[in-house]
């Protein structure tokens, strides 16, 4: 054997026994090139972070493993509230195959068509339920945040809906998977990327509109060999990997470019399925320059202090320990009524939940340390006293108008705790001299917190009367409303602008009509058969005769009934105080061997009462009413539509919500009674950002204005939107709407309330 081959043959030996003493390699390595340390003020070292490929990355997720059974557990659970409580549940199968009824003047563009926000038919079809529990089906013994987290989010983003995603479940992985950060790397200085977007040419209402980009100070020519729009369109806006939660393309990339100017970042909880992407792209700039831009993940190194560095075992081995109990997975009830209640307190809100780009703004803001890992400057970052600092004198720099109106505030942020406002009314004037009315909304919703006790609903009428009379001592006829950017909020109080619009409207004509899907647990309930209880509870005999067999494992099994049957009650807010105490007594009595059969007949009386007390589960917490304005049950009387390509789905019958019958109560009646609307000519001024209940009261007004064009006293209500992907006006029309999500559904409050307690 010669020299070389016999080296070969014990090299082979010696791998074979180093690796039979380590088991399988690790996919998942963490090496000193791969370290990064951030630092902040006087060279500090704060922490670090582990810069991997975007291979790399998705190895390490491949290695953080759960139980199957709760990963199963947890994607049905889901999946099951979904199937009962998603508004769009069947719709959103096949948003065109849907029986869709617009009757004149109405003409809008149906999700999926032609006209229906730029996305295609087939990539508007998601059946959300069918797809959860066929991922769940398809999981390996031991399912990784790759198998499953991962293309879980990339199903819901599909959906384009903002109200849905695992908040609306509960899940501890995503506490696991924030200690990596995704990003998007400038690799020539190794910044997370940023871009600007301004028009080339100059800005033509109704026009055609080209985009400029520029980073780093120099305009893009092409990224991988595309222009940078039609690049960030394919990669970004229209793949669900990332969650920009709109139906129309415009309003997704509107919402980009938030984050695009501070850097592309996202916390690892908020991507979908990245491993289809293309490791790094080629940058050419306009100069005859070029870089490369690479996806990348940062592993933090905070809350890893336990292993050391380059340990990747230890590492793995921490970030697997919170997912392998299976209750881990999946929230509670009380857990999820404790974090949904306050948004809940006082009124319904029609709120999406936080923006991933949003929730990585604010740990940008507050976090100096990711900042530097991200080399992102502080200047850079809204909401941070550098920026704010650089705002005001960018401001001090610009001349101010010769005619200044005072801003008139609703909730001045002088006086919230955290600089926080609803907005503003004011007049300015034009280029021309015109004077107009502005109305700035940028929000419906503050939290506790901002608001400070404020009352936007019991405050808005003065507000609102106050600023008709200036208008109207100015002869002002003309209101520029800019809703820009506002996510919605109170349903109470975008029906209460919308009735300040249109103040002799009654509530059948401008209060919106709803309905809800009937699902299975609904069916099951109402085919509950409750004779034989009834027959029990009028017969003593009966009773007794129960008490008489019950043998010490029947009292056992009795006994945890009850305590089951009286949480739930409990926690649906049926079972008063002297009933509770009934049943507790009856549950001493049964742990002590002496329930005789007057006590567990009132004691299933009681618990009967309360359960029958609400009926069905669903209308519990509907309060619908009525076009006389009078409550009732919706289900009592069913509907059946073609939805999703299936016929006769069943649907509940129309109704009213109470959010916009509130505001037709004796306090709004007296508020706003003499007010005339002295604007004839309203402009929503919108990014495509408007939401929810934003929505709502834009939407409203428009089809209110359309519907009653002919009469006299109408005011005219229009929309103007910006930005979006460019083209020409046809094309903006068909990508760029103005408002977003129609109709989004909040289901917070079915899982608080109903979901969990049943």
């Amino acid at each position: 054997m010669g020299g070389s081959a016999f080296m070969r043959c014990l090299w082979a030996a010696a791998a074979g026994l180093l690796l039979e003493a380590r088991g399988d390699p690790s996919a998942c390595r963490l090496s000193p090139e791969e370290y990064r340390e951030s630092v902040v003020l006087q060279g500090l070292n704060f922490d670090g972070a582990y810069e991997l490929s975007l291979a790399a990355g998705l190895d390490c997720l491949g290695e953080i493993t759960a139980p199957l059974g709760g990963v199963n557990q947890s994607l049905h659970a889901v999946a099951d509230f979904y199937e009962q409580f998603y508004a769009f549940r069947y719709i959103c199968i096949d948003p065109e195959d849907s029986e869709q009824s617009q009757a004149p003047p109405f003409d809008f563009g149906i999700y999926g068509s032609a006209r229906g926000g730029g996305a295609s038919a087939e990539a508007s079809k998601v059946d959300i339920v069918k797809e959860l529990r066929q991922l769940a089906a398809s999981l390996p013994e031991e399912p990784s945040l790759a198998d499953w987290f991962l293309p879980a989010n990339t199903l819901f983003y599909r959906l384009r809906d903002s109200h849905v995603d695992w908040k609306n479940g509960g899940t501890k992985a995503d506490t696991v998977l924030n200690q990596f950060i995704f990003f998007l790397q400038d690799d020539s200085s190794l910044e997370a990327a940023r871009i600007e977007v301004s028009a080339k040419g100059k800005v033509v209402v109704d026009g055609y509109a080209d985009a400029r980009f520029t980073s780093a100070g120099r305009e893009l020519a092409s990224i991988d060999g595309l222009p940078p729009m039609q690049w960030f369109r394919a990669e970004m806006v229209e793949n669900p990997a990332f969650n920009y939660g709109f139906k129309s393309l415009g309003p997704r990339f509107n919402r980009m470019l938030t984050l695009g100017r501070v850097g592309l970042a996202w916390l690892g909880s908020h991507v979908g399925d990245v491993s289809q992407m293309k490791p790094t792209v080629e940058v050419k700039y306009q100069d005859g320059t070029t870089g490369t831009w690479s996806w990348r993940w940062l592993l933090l190194t905070r809350s890893l202090s336990a292993c050391q560095r380059f340990d990747a075992e230890c590492t793995l081995n921490l970030l697997k320990k919170p997912l392998q109990s299976p209750g881990t997975l999946y929230a509670n009830a009380l857990e999820a009524f404790t974090a949904l209640q306050s948004a809940h307190e006082s009124a319904l809100t029609n709120v999406a939940p936080e923006f991933p780009d949003d929730t990585m703004l604010q740990r940008l803001q507050e976090d100096e340390g990711l900042r530097s890992l991200l080399r992102i400057e502080e200047h850079q970052v809204p909401g941070t006293k550098a920026h704010a600092k650089q705002a005001k004198s960018a401001r001090s720099a610009a001349a101010e108008p010769s005619e200044v109106f005072p801003r008139r505030w609703l909730l001045d942020p002088a006086l919230s705790p955290m600089g926080a406002s609803y907005g503003y009314a004011q007049l300015q004037r034009g280029p021309e001299g015109e004077l107009f009315a502005v109305m700035k909304f940028p929000r419906f919703y503050l939290t506790p917190d901002e608001s400070g006790g404020f009352d936007v609903q019991s405050r808005f009428p003065d507000f609102w009367k106050e600023f008709l009379q200036e208008a109207e001592s100015h002869q002002v006829t003309k209101l520029l409303v800019d809703v820009s950017g506002n996510a919605g909020g109170f349903v109470d109080l975008a029906y209460l602008f919308v009735r300040a619009l249109f103040p002799l409207l009654e509530f059948p004509v401008l209060c919106n009509e709803y309905d809800r899907p009937v699902g299975s647990l609904f069916e099951a309930w109402r085919k509950v058969n409750i004779t034989p209880l009834v027959s029990f509870l009028k017969s003593p005999g009966a009773s007794a005769a129960r008490v008489k067999n019950l043998t010490s494992a029947k009292q056992r099994e009795l006994e945890a009934l009850l305590h089951g049957v009286t949480r739930a009650c409990i926690a649906l807010d049926v079972l008063s105080y002297d009933d509770f105490m009934l049943v507790q007594e009856a549950v001493d009595t049964l742990e002590l061997g002496e329930m005789d059969a007057d006590t567990l007949q009132q004691t299933v009386k009681v618990l009967s009462e309360s359960a029958a007390s609400f009926g069905n589960p669903f209308t519990l917490y509907l309060t619908a009413f009525s076009a006389e304005g009078q409550v009732f049950n919706p289900f009592e009387e069913t509907r059946f539509r073609r939805r999703g390509g299936q016929e006769n789905v069943e649907l509940s019958a129309l109704f009213h919500v109470e959010d916009c019958v509130a505001v037709y109560t004796k306090q709004f009646v007296d508020a706003l009674a003499g007010v005339k609307n002295p604007f004839k000519d309203i402009l929503f001024l919108s990014d495509g950002l408007c939401g929810s209940s934003c929505d709502t009261a834009a939407r409203t007004a428009y089809m209110l204005s359309q519907q009653l064009a002919v009469e006299e006293g109408t005011p005219k209500v229009r929309f103007a939107a910006f930005g979006g992907l460019g083209g020409t006006a046809a094309e903006a029309r068909r990508t760029l709407s103005a408002t977003s999500f129609p109709g989004g559904n909040v289901m917070s409050s079915a899982m608080g309330l109903l979901y969990n307690p049943v």
